[in-house]
C-alpha cells in the first residue's frame, strides 16, 4: 500500500522476498512499516526509516458479523446483515436481497418449500465469473393452485465468452490506468466508515472461537435468526 507521503506497509517482511523489498525501499528513501510475526527477524530490518510492526495473533478476531441500519426514510426498518471471515469452509462473495413476505398468502404452499424464515430472494454472487439467482414461489404443475419453491439463474460464463473476461484485480488496475473511478470508494466515504466503526473497534465484543474450515461460530447464525445466511 503506497501513500502520497512516500510511506509503505510491507506484510510478511521477515521472509526473504519481503526483507529484500524492505531494504530496496529503505535505500530509495521510503518510510517503511515492516509487519510480520517474527519479532527477531524484524529487529534486523530496523533503521531510521524502517519501523518494525510485530503482528499479534494470540487472540485473532478473524470473523465479524453485524446488523446495521441506514437512518433515512428510504431504508427505514430494513436491516443489513454483514459478515466476513477467514479460514471459512468455502470462499463466498455474495449479496442477498430478501423481500418481505406478504401478511396473508393467497395460495397454499407446501411446508417443505416454505420453511420458517424463507422469503423470496435475489442472490448476487460476485465471485468470478459471477451469477444472479432469483428464488421465489411459483405455481406447481398440476390442477391444484399450489405454490412451490422455484429458482431462476443467470450465470455469466454461460452467456458470454469467459476467456475475454477480466479478473477482479485486472479490472481494477485497468480502471486505475484509464482514470475511471466508478469502482473505487471516495476518500470521504472511507473516512465515514472508519468514523462509524470506531465505537466497535474501541470496545469490541468478546471473540467467539470457531473451527477452521467451518462457517464460523454459532452466534453468527443467531444474529440473523429466524432468517438465514445464503452460503450456497
Amino acid at each position: 500500500m503506497v501513500t502520497p507521503s512516500r510511506s509503505v506497509v510491507i506484510t510478511g517482511a521477515a521472509g526473504g522476498l519481503g526483507a529484500a523489498t524492505v531494504r530496496r525501499l529503505d535505500a530509495g528513501g521510503w518510510q517503511v512499516f515492516a509487519a510480520d510475526l517474527d519479532s527477531a527477524a524484524l529487529a534486523g530490518l530496523a533503521s531510521p526509516t524502517v519501523t518494525p510492526v510485530v503482528v499479534d495473533v494470540t487472540d485473532p478476531a478473524s470473523v465479524a458479523a453485524l446488523r446495521v441500519e441506514v437512518e433515512n426514510w428510504r431504508w427505514h426498518g430494513v436491516p443489513f446483515y454483514l459478515r466476513s471471515g477467514k479460514a471459512m469452509k468455502e470462499s463466498r462473495q455474495i449479496v442477498t436481497l430478501g423481500f418481505h413476505a406478504p401478511p396473508v398468502r393467497m395460495f397454499r404452499a407446501h411446508r417443505q418449500d416454505a420453511p420458517l424464515g424463507q422469503v423470496n430472494e435475489i442472490i448476487i454472487d460476485f465471485a468470478d465469473p459471477g451469477s444472479i439467482s432469483i428464488e421465489f414461489m411459483a405455481k406447481m404443475p398440476g390442477p391444484e393452485m399450489t405454490l412451490g419453491a422455484s429458482k431462476l439463474s443467470f450465470r455469466y460464463e454461460d452467456s458470454f465468452a469467459a476467456a475475454n473476461a477480466l479478473e477482479g484485480y485486472e479490472r481494477l488496475i485497468l480502471l486505475a490506468m484509464l482514470g475511471d473511478q466508478s469502482l473505487f470508494t471516495r476518500a470521504d466515504g472511507i473516512e465515514r466508515v472508519w468514523e462509524i466503526s470506531e465505537p466497535l473497534l474501541t470496545s469490541p465484543p468478546p471473540v467467539q472461537p470457531y473451527a477452521i474450515g467451518s462457517w464460523g461460530p454459532d452466534t453468527v447464525d443467531k444474529l440473523i435468526a429466524p432468517h438465514r445466511w445464503c452460503l450456497r
